[in-house]
């Protein structure tokens, strides 16, 4: 059975650089589908008449071959409304596009994000030949965000959002890729690991918030109690920072704004006595994230598809919230206190989003504000177990 990798993402990233590379080591053919040639209504042509093509081939093809797409028939649904919008309607393009998921066992798309900062960080230039409009530095932003929200949409079941911006270098990016490329032709899945950085998710401290047809948004929130040190759990947070933890300020949510389908909320972020680096986000990076973050690709939940939050914003000190707050003295905090309305916020914009529990104190909280919600253990419960694999699968019947 043909397998196919599809690399998209904005221009001057290395794409092609890396697809050589990567089908030299997997022994994969790399083909590059390029603009249309034609102009006007025929480009549209063109383009329907090369995606037909490709939907035929992978609808009749069984070798066992594996294909690299560099600049793939998804491209046309990003450059086409972008910047030919007013030479044809591209809805019927899109509605044919679709029809990748019909073979979406064999398809591996992954999506590029950069913007301008990407490309002044690791010094990236145009080529010399590149001479249209979206092929120039100013559009990077706005071509990447478009690949990731017409790549929601399509909802490949296997789809790898990847932030640019999460790495030192692009060898370290490619590194990262070719991992997860590689499980995903085992088919297996991949084992997130402690990393004290960005590198395993889509989002960082200053990219915390996926706005579709706008990108990244900050996200950022700051308590009045946290700036006054009124909160003792603020107190214990900000100890943290002196010892060499990596946040200033509480931690607020991250994921989705818009197209949201799943919403979670735990406890409190954890405390990490031994005083390595915090990235301000929730599940992620330590032990119960590493965990919750390998449930959610395995139930092939992408970033841009779920909201996450905690009901404490700071991290207790050793865990141990209720050394703080009890049940009744919680809703006093500011941070508890403002959950109700961060929630409403996103369900505004979410109706049908599935609001789940991680645990007994999100539970508690939710149940008090007349959320309907499910709940289910938290990952620490099941790690101090050892049963690691019934979170992926208790999880799994939960989101159903």
């Amino acid at each position: 059975m043909k397998r196919v990798i599809i690399i998209e993402g904005p221009d001057n990233l290395g794409k092609t650089t890396f697809a050589k590379q990567l089908a030299k080591q997997i022994g994969a053919v790399v083909r590059h589908a390029g603009a249309p040639v034609k102009k006007g209504a025929a480009a549209l042509v063109e383009q329907r008449k090369k995606l037909a093509n490709e939907l035929a081939a992978l609808e009749e093809d069984n070798a066992s071959t594996i294909e690299i797409w560099d600049r793939s028939i998804i491209g046309e649904a990003v450059y086409g409304p972008l910047y030919r919008t007013d030479q044809y309607d591209h809805t019927e393009y899109f509605r044919e596009l679709v029809d990748l998921n019909y073979h979406e066992a064999r398809i591996f798309v992954i999506v590029l994000y950069a913007d301008e900062e990407t490309l002044k960080k690791f010094a990236l230039q145009p080529k010399g030949d590149e001479k249209e409009l979206y092929q120039k530095a100013s559009q990077t932003a706005k071509v990447a965000t478009a690949f990731v929200d017409v790549v929601t949409k399509l909802r490949l079941k296997h789809t790898l959002f990847v932030n640019c911006n999460n790495y030192a270098t692009l060898d370290e990016r490619n590194e990262y890729l070719t991992k997860r490329v590689n499980e995903w032709l085992k088919r297996k899945p991949f084992t997130f690991k402690r990393t004290n950085d960005y590198s395993q998710t889509f989002f960082n401290r200053t990219q915390r918030l996926w706005v579709m047809g706008k990108g990244f948004n900050a996200n950022g929130w700051l308590c009045d109690a946290f700036l006054t040190k009124d909160c003792e759990i603020a107190k214990a947070h900000r100890i943290l920072k002196m010892f060499g933890g990596g946040t200033a300020e509480p931690i607020g949510g991250v994921g989705a704004f818009n197209n949201v389908r799943y919403i979670f909320v735990g406890e409190a972020t954890g405390y990490n006595s031994s005083g390595e680096p915090q990235l301000g986000m929730p599940f992620y990076n330590g032990e119960s994230g590493c965990l919750f973050q390998k449930a959610l690709s395995a139930l092939k939940i992408v970033p841009t598809r779920y909201y996450i939050t905690n009901v404490v914003k700071c991290n207790p000190k050793d865990n141990k919230l209720r050394s703080f707050v009890d049940r009744d003295s919680r809703p006093k905090l500011e941070c508890v206190g403002k959950l109700k309305d961060e929630l409403h916020g996103i369900l505004a914009h979410n109706t049908s989003a599935k609001l789940i529990a991680i645990g007994k104190v999100a539970a508690e909280e939710l149940a008090r504000l007349r959320f309907d919600y499910q709940m289910m253990y938290h990952p620490s419960y099941y790690l101090h177990l050892g049963r690691s694999d019934d979170f992926v699968a208790d999880l799994g019947k939960v989101l159903l």
